[in-house]
Formats: C-alpha cells, structure tokens, sequence
C-alpha cells in the first residue's frame, strides 16, 4: 500500500503542476496567508480546480495488471530491504526499559 499510495500521488503531482492561476472576471484571484516564521500576513495565487480526467485510465491499468499477476493474495509477502515497514518502533537508538520499570521510577509532582 505505501508504495501504491506514493506512486498515485507522484503521478497525481504530475499532472496538476502546471495548472495556470485561476482568474475571475479577467483578474487573477489571490488568497490570504498568514506566514508564521516572518510573522506577517501575505497573498498566494489560487491555482484552477484539478481535473482527474486521467483517473479511469490508472483504474484500468491497476485492474489489469491485478489479472495479469501471477501472485494471489494469500502468497507470502516478501518485504524488501528499504521497506518502510522494516523502520524501528522508536526513533531512539536505544529501546526503551519495560513499562513496569518505567513506572517504579516515575515520581510524580504531587
């Protein structure tokens, strides 16, 4: 699914990058934008609404490479070596103590 999800949203990032700025009444149309790190308030341009004309086209090749693969759902799965699912549980290089050991050394402040 990760790599499914990344590869719909490359080619949906494909396709509406070049998407012109939306223009009403022959003038462009700006929105307000508060930017929080220089602390003031300024405009970006609207871009025109996403088409996703291309959509049936994608269904129709995920459907058809779905029929072609020889694999069913019930094969083992087979999770390669940069597979973010092999990432550790923490973010920290060390694993944490057991909870009970945690909790005999928690002190509260009250």
């Amino acid at each position: 699914m990760y790599k499914a999800r990344n590869l719909l949203a490359a080619i949906d990032y494909q396709k509406h990058k070049d998407r012109t700025q939306k223009v009403t009444d022959g003038k462009p149309v700006f929105k307000r934008h508060y930017f929080k790190g220089s602390d003031r308030w300024g405009v970006i341009p609207v871009k025109e609404v996403k088409g996703y004309d291309y959509l049936p086209d994608v269904m129709k090749g995920v459907y058809q490479k779905r029929l072609e693969d020889p694999f069913t759902q019930r094969t083992p799965l087979v999770v390669g070596e940069n597979d973010p699912r092999r990432l550790a549980s923490t973010i920290r290089p060390t694993q944490p103590h057991p909870t009970a050991e945690l909790v005999k050394r928690h002190q509260s402040r009250f």
